[in-house]
């Protein structure tokens, strides 16, 4: 059973959230969501979103790629997940 959003901020909080609101399951993975051709397609802005108001940081709660700064979100949106710096298990 997953966990289901308790506020409206916390609707796209973490990609499995996401999919959730959107009504995704795993047959969209590998599915594009720019040229139409998967079951949700991103349209972009009516006007561009200034460079200053983009942030970027490390991907959270993963093992690989950890440290690399392909989250990107709008600074100060209260949806985005908490960073939690990766630490590595002990086997």
């Amino acid at each position: 059973r997953r966990a289901a959003a308790r506020r409206d901020r916390d609707l796209a909080a973490g990609p499995a959230k996401l999919m959730q609101v959107l009504a995704l399951d795993r047959r969209a993975n590998a599915s594009s969501v720019v040229d139409g051709s998967g079951p949700a397609t991103l349209t972009p802005p009516a006007e561009p979103v200034p460079a200053a108001a983009m942030a970027a940081g490390p991907r959270v709660g993963v093992t690989s790629a950890h440290d690399v700064p392909w989250r990107f979100w709008l600074a100060g949106d209260p949806t985005v997940s908490a960073y939690r710096r990766h630490t590595a298990r002990v086997r």
